[in-house]
């Protein structure tokens, strides 16, 4: 047998076959996968959300992120899907090693374990780096669907005890449907462990999909056209909107849509945060109230620790519209151009807002750059979206929000118990906003205080 270090053949269809030997290899497998997937994540982080440290951070084992909230708080879909593959890898390697009592330091030295676990192996990409943030979307793409056939494969070996996989079996397998692992022993733990994970690959293969396909129908559409569309929405609905009730299927779309305003709202409050302290001579020359790369750039390469602040409470909103966007498949981006779900969202956000004033990056006043108005504004904008948060929670408990009563709500600890909301039909996204409310609390307290460190989270 070849050492670890020099290149091991895969095993064939005459070798003998160990089906105990087979399971040890998998463990290796399944480490070869999440680390892969890690890489990707690392890699997409850096050439995209995190560009300018790019240069730093170009070897993802060398300067590693172990913190997965680190790629969590990028905001990058993509990102958040690689992140959530690689916990299902974990879990299965993790369980299956406590369920057969195995060695990680053992499996890695044995030789014969080593070879095993190339059989039915998905490929690798190498060279990460210098493929393309588009090519690369493409590759992640397929690697998942690899890793959900090999999972299949072990699935099919454990289920008929032989290596050899009959052809019924490959016919059987779609990547994306549901019907295709019956054939495969239920009976046994292994296999349902593997069946359940495949399940959960398949959702992050759509999801991702879903998201590339978005991509193509959004880069099609002209930036100016969609402003346009924009703008003539924001003109209709300034009339008065009756909140008294919201139509089923439009409570959680007003609910994302209402935390997509609220995230643009604060990113241009914290560029501007950005002109004030740092480049106030970059004032007017560039708009802060749509996505525009260099605004996105300028905030991100801010190593001011208040700024850093603002951008961790961005992205906990950011965050819990992902969440919901997992489990709900609700993207706000498309759903905000139905004309009942945008007016809704923007009577309700824009008429509990009390965040009127300094944020005029145009204002000709002397005092526009005043310090205590601007700390001022930004408490008013964080108290502002805890009355917003309150009032989505008792719409998705109850479907109806009274606006009068709620603007003398200002969103306090006890409003986001999810226990008060027992009889809500959407038990998660009430718990992702109380989440979110419990954070924002959390973030008042920092600024008030001027704390800008991460110490004492709510959600350690």
């Amino acid at each position: 047998m070849k050492t670890l270090n020099n290149k091991v053949e895969k095993p064939t269809a005459n070798d003998p076959f160990d089906l105990t030997l087979l399971i040890r290899g998998m463990v290796l497998q399944l480490i070869q996968m999440s680390s892969n997937v890690y890489e990707f994540a690392y890699t997409f982080t850096f050439k995209r959300t995190m560009k300018a440290y790019k240069e730093e951070f170009y070897d993802p084992f060398d300067k590693m992120v172990e913190d997965q909230e680190f790629f969590l708080a990028t905001g990058d879909p993509v990102v958040i899907n690689c992140v959530h593959a690689e916990n299902i890898f974990h879990d299965i390697k993790n369980t299956v090693m406590m369920r057969f009592r195995l060695n990680l330091e053992d499996l890695v030295k044995d030789p014969a374990t080593y070879r095993e676990s190339l059989r039915f192996a998905p490929l690798r990409l190498h060279y990460k780096r210098s493929k393309s943030y588009k090519k690369l979307k493409s590759c992640y793409e397929r690697s998942l669907l690899d890793y959900i056939k090999y999972l299949y494969q072990i699935a099919c070996v454990i289920t008929i005890e032989k290596h050899r996989i009959p052809a019924v079996f490959n016919k059987q397998f779609v990547s994306n449907e549901e019907q295709s692992l019956w054939l495969l022993n239920s009976e046994d733990a292994t296999v349902t462990l593997l069946k359940d994970g495949i399940a959960v690959l398949r959702k992050q293969l759509q999801q991702l999909r879903e998201l590339n396909n978005m991509k193509i129908i959004k880069s099609k559409m002209n930036v100016k056209l969609q402003e346009a569309l924009v703008k003539e929405l924001e003109t209709k609905s300034l009339t008065p909107i009756d909140m008294t009730e919201c139509k089923p299927e439009n409570i959680l779309p007003v609910t994302l849509v209402t935390l997509d305003k609220a995230a643009l709202h604060l990113k241009s409050i914290i560029y501007k945060f950005v002109l004030k302290d740092h480049h106030p001579e970059l004032r007017g020359k560039v708009s802060a109230e749509s996505s525009n790369p260099s605004t996105d750039l300028l905030i991100n390469e801010m190593k001011d620790p208040f700024i850093a602040l603002l951008r961790y409470m961005f992205s906990s909103i950011q965050l819990s519209m992902l969440k919901m966007n997992d489990v709900y498949c609700i993207d706000p981006q498309v759903v905000m151009f139905k004309q009942e779900v945008f007016d809704l969202a923007s009577n309700l956000y824009w008429s509990l807002n009390i965040c009127d004033t300094p944020f005029d990056e145009d204002s000709k006043k002397g005092d526009d750059f005043d310090n205590e108005l601007y700390e001022i504004g930004l408490d008013a904008y964080i108290l502002s979206l805890l009355s917003v948060l309150y009032c989505l929670l008792v719409i998705l408990d109850s479907g109806a929000i009274d606006l009068d009563n709620a603007r003398r709500n200002s969103g306090t600890i006890d409003d986001f118990d999810p226990k008060k909301y027992s009889n809500s039909r959407y038990p998660y996204a009430i718990s992702v906003i109380c989440t979110l409310g419990t954070e924002l609390l959390w973030y008042q307290k920092k600024f008030y205080f001027k704390d800008y460190t991460l110490e004492d989270t709510p959600w350690e």
